[in-house]
């Protein structure tokens, strides 16, 4: 599971910042800092992953995965990926470490071709 406060700060992010981005109060964004609010809904974990640059996957202890969970994850990174930005941006944020530095490297790959063109 990912350390919130350490995590923000390495981004140089305030709790205000974050808060607005993931649509809470800073109080809010301080008590799951300080784990004072241990469940979170889904598409905050979404957009706090968006925020922190880390997968949704680190907001979860696999200790603590439900059946629910675990279907909900799934689904997450199953999801087909339209011309919506929100939804690739919810998929890459939702891979796993190694998962992300394969795709990174192959978009940089890409990208390189791209500017050759």
């Amino acid at each position: 599971m990912i350390d919130l406060k350490q995590r923000r700060k390495e981004l140089g992010l305030t709790m205000h910042e974050v808060a607005d981005s993931v649509g809470v109060s800073e109080a809010t964004i301080s008590r799951y800092e300080s784990g004072n609010i241990q469940n979170m809904r889904q598409n905050r974990i979404a957009k706090y992953a968006q925020v922190l640059r880390v997968p949704a996957s680190a907001f979860v202890d696999e200790n603590m995965i439900t059946k629910g969970a675990a279907a909900s994850m799934h689904k997450l990174k199953s999801a087909p990926i339209a011309n919506d930005r929100s939804a690739v941006i919810d998929r890459i944020n939702a891979l796993s470490d190694e998962d992300f530095e394969k795709l990174s490297g192959k978009l940089e790959g890409y990208l390189d071709g791209l500017e050759d063109k």
